[in-house]
């Protein structure tokens, strides 16, 4: 009998992800894939709708700041926030990217490889 060995495994995430820490920081990550991620911060309470899929929205309360990775695919990601600091990074891919800030909240963009696409509405500097 023969046994071929093969090499290790990874569990690939199919889905959007969102994770908040112990230390406040609400941490949504995209897959490999196209995806779309709309986010959403309120008075502090942040709504995350991933891949357009509204009657399921994740809703953290206890965040301090946000980070967006949009993974790789040519995503499209939208922030509006009027509270917390965000970090968006877009990462590989055509990428497309909406922000909005009011309040007293910042926002830090990085795009990645790619043609990005960024539209920044409210009290925003270069």
């Amino acid at each position: 009998m023969f046994i071929e060995a093969l090499e290790g495994r990874r569990m690939m995430s199919c889905s959007v992800g969102a994770e908040l820490t112990c230390g406040g920081v609400l941490f949504i990550h995209g897959t490999d894939g196209a995806d779309t991620i709309d986010v959403i911060d309120q008075g502090g309470v942040v709504t995350v709708v991933a891949n357009g899929d509204a009657d399921h929205p994740l809703f953290f309360g206890a965040a301090r700041s946000v980070i967006i990775d949009s993974g790789g695919g040519g995503d499209q990601v939208s922030y509006f926030g009027d509270t917390l600091n965000s970090l968006v990074a877009l990462n590989d891919g055509n990428d497309y990217l909406q922000i909005g800030m009011t309040g007293n909240a910042h926002s830090l963009v990085l795009g990645g490889r790619g043609d990005d696409i960024i539209v920044a509405s409210g009290s925003v500097t270069n």
